[in-house]
C-alpha cells in the first residue's frame, strides 16, 4: 500500500517543525544560561525568547531545504534497497548533518548538526510508524510549547530570585559598556580610570566614570576623550545609561576626534 503524498508531506513538515523547534529550544537555554553572570537576572526570559526567536529560524531554514532534501534522497534509496533497515536511513541522515561544522568550524557545529539530523530522523520515522501521526505530531508540538511555557517561567523566577539577592553595582555598568569588542567604548578603561597614550600621532586620554541617577540600579556611564596635536584639541563625551536590563546612549557632547573618522 502506497502513502498517500499528503501524508508524506505532513511528515517531513512536521519532522522540520518539532526537531527544528527541539533544537532552538536547547540551544536557547544553553546560550542564555552560559552567557555571563548577569544572563540569568530579571532580563533572561526576554534573552530566553529572544534566542529562541533567531535560533529558530536559523535552523528552520537549514533543515526545512537541506535537511529535506536530504531526507527525501536517503528515504528513496533505503526504501527502494533496504526496506527493513530504518535504522539505516537514521544514521546516513545524522551523518548528512556534519557538514554544518564545515560551513561552520567549530567542534560544536559538528555535534550540533549531527544531532538535528538524528532528531529529524528519529521523528520522521516515529511518525512513519505511528498508528495517528496527525495525533502524535501535534501533541510532539503541544509538549514543546508546554516545555516553553515551563523554561519562560523558570527564567523569570530565577531571574528574579537573583535580582533581590545581587544588586546592579557601578562596577557591572562599566563593565557591560566596555565589554563588547570593536565598539567606540571598548577602547576605554574596563574600570573607573584614565588611559594615556598616542593614536595616530595624537595625544590621547581616555577617562571612564560613572553616576549614580535618581532610578535604582541605574547609572550614567561616561567616557571622555580629549586629545591634542599641534593646534588641534578637543573633547567628546559619550555618556550611556544603564540599569541590568539594557543601556542607551543618553548624551553626546563635543566633536568626535578626528582619527576616528575615516
Amino acid at each position: 500500500m502506497k502513502t498517500k503524498p499528503t501524508s508524506i508531506f505532513f511528515r517531513k513538515m512536521m519532522a522540520t517543525l518539532l526537531s527544528t523547534y527541539a533544537c532552538s529550544l536547547l540551544v536557547s537555554v544553553l546560550s542564555v544560561a552560559g552567557d555571563n553572570k548577569n544572563s540569568l537576572f530579571y532580563s533572561a526570559e526576554a534573552n530566553f525568547i529572544s534566542a529562541l526567536t533567531i535560533f529558530f529560524c536559523y535552523i528552520g531554514v537549514i533543515i526545512l531545504i537541506y535537511g529535506n532534501v536530504v531526507s527525501a534522497v536517503v528515504e528513496y534509496i533505503q526504501k527502494r534497497y533496504f526496506p527493513t533497515k530504518h535504522w539505516l536511513y537514521v544514521i546516513v541522515l545524522g551523518i548528512a548533518g556534519l557538514p554544518l561544522g564545515v560551513l561552520f568550524p567549530h567542534w560544536t557545529m559538528y555535534v550540533y548538526g549531527a544531532g538535528a539530523a538524528l532528531l529529524y530522523a528519529g521523528i520522521d520515522k516515529w511518525l512513519e510508524k505511528s498508528s495517528s501521526p496527525y495525533n502524535q505530531g501535534w501533541s510532539g508540538l503541544g509538549s514543546l510549547i508546554l516545555l516553553t511555557i515551563l523554561l519562560w517561567g523558570v527564567f523569570f523566577f530565577v531571574g528574579r530570585e537573583n535580582q533581590q539577592q545581587q544588586p546592579f553595582t557601578k562596577e557591572e555598568a562599566v563593565q557591560n559598556e566596555t565589554s563588547v569588542k570593536d565598539t567606540v567604548t571598548s577602547d576605554f578603561p574596563k574600570k573607573v580610570g584614565k588611559w594615556q597614550g598616542t593614536v595616530k600621532g595624537y595625544a590621547v586620554t581616555r577617562e571612564t566614570s560613572v553616576d549614580d541617577t535618581e532610578d535604582k540600579e541605574t547609572y550614567d556611564v561616561h567616557f571622555t576623550e580629549t586629545w591634542h596635536k599641534g593646534n588641534q584639541s578637543g573633547t567628546w563625551q559619550l555618556t550611556y545609561r544603564a540599569d541590568r536590563a539594557s543601556s542607551w546612549l543618553y548624551e553626546e557632547k563635543g566633536e568626535e576626534p578626528p582619527y576616528h573618522k575615516k
